[in-house]
């Protein structure tokens, strides 16, 4: 009997001990659980967080992109870069893309960066600032003073102008009788023009039944009624208006045609199509040290002149980033970036106050 009692005494302390093991393990795995639970719920709670803060840092670092491009394209529209053959270059090596590319290593490469950091987003800024290239090959001082608008374009013999649009053989010359050379081998280098209130383009006059041996032809640009043209009738080209806002950097070689001091004229006459600020541009040309014409720049520019050395068509691709970097200095240090710079600094400082 004794054992019966203390089999089933032993029996009970087990089944208490397990139970209690039992409770206290269903306990600690609830507790256990309980905690898993509420990391879990806070990291998802964090993830959204984390996700809403993302999300709101992308959407104002759109509107702070928006804001400084818009301050920047008011404070400098862009540079119109005049020029003969020296600012042309051709479709890999010329000044205007060197320009850019020095822009982009000026400002734009650090910007990007912090964009990404900040907001976590990729702004396109290459070319935030165009350097308009309308250089030409072929063209001398004097054409380009004509389609920059620094001197007058002029209708040299009466012609007209016929209802349909086909062309028709013109000759043009400047406000003081010098006759002026926009002939091409694939287009006439004028862009859009107006004629006593018609607009249209000229071609190489190989398009035209041209008896006269003009070297352009006029097509209007829609039809309508036939209209006779005077000499002496003012054209007017789209692009004298166009780029009026922009800084004018001018590169030339010594023209042949003109002396040093109407060279000199004719450049700042140029310049002074685009009303920089306090004069602010950048003319280069390659000329001869103390020759007649780098004294008349010097004169007419000061420091907004560079004399080039050497054959502007045998500078390299390394010649012209040393070049565009050297001019983009020139002008941060004349002032002429002020407004690019302050528009950058302020983006940063909004971008940098999203980590706060």
């Amino acid at each position: 009997m004794r054992r019966r009692r203390r089999k089933k005494f032993r029996n009970t302390v087990l089944f208490v001990i397990i139970g209690v093991l039992a409770v206290t393990c269903l306990f600690l795995f609830v507790r256990v659980s309980d905690r898993k639970t509420v990391r879990q719920a806070e990291m998802i709670k964090a993830a959204f967080q984390s996700e809403a803060v993302s999300r709101r840092n992308r959407e104002q670092g759109e509107a702070i992109f928006r804001v400084m491009v818009d301050e920047i394209r008011e404070a400098l529209p862009g540079f119109a870069c005049w020029g003969d053959d020296c600012m042309a270059g051709n479709k890999a090596l010329n000044l205007p893309s060197a320009v850019e590319d020095a822009l982009r290593r000026y400002f734009y490469d650090a910007l990007q960066s912090d964009f990404t950091r900040f907001a976590g987003i990729k702004v396109a800024l290459t070319g935030l600032i165009p350097a308009n290239n309308l250089g030409f090959p072929g063209e001398g001082l004097t054409e380009v003073m004509a389609r920059s608008g620094a001197s007058a374009i002029v209708i040299h013999e009466d012609f007209s102008v016929p209802r349909t649009t086909d062309p028709v053989a013109v000759s043009l010359m400047d406000d003081v009788g010098h006759p002026l050379n926009f002939d091409g081998e694939n287009h006439a280098r004028l862009g859009r023009v107006a004629i006593a209130g018609i607009r249209g383009y000229f071609f190489p006059g190989s398009k035209a039944v041209n008896p006269r041996g003009a070297k352009l032809a006029f097509a209007r640009e829609l039809t309508g009624e036939p209209t006779a043209i005077s000499a002496g009738t003012t054209v007017i080209p789209d692009a004298a208006e166009r780029f009026t806002g922009c800084l004018p950097i001018l590169f030339f070689r010594e023209p042949d045609d003109l002396t040093a001091a109407q060279a000199a004229e004719g450049m700042a006459a140029i310049v002074s199509r685009h009303h920089p600020p306090s004069g602010q541009c950048m003319v280069l040309c390659a000329t001869q040290a103390d020759s007649d014409l780098d004294r008349a720049l010097k004169a007419t520019f000061g420091e907004y002149y560079m004399r080039i050395e050497g054959d502007p068509s045998a500078l390299k691709a390394s010649d012209y980033a040393r070049l565009a970097d050297t001019l983009v200095a020139y002008l941060d240090m004349q002032g002429a970036l002020d407004g690019v710079r302050s528009a950058i600094d302020s983006a940063k400082s909004s971008l940098y106050a999203l980590q706060n």
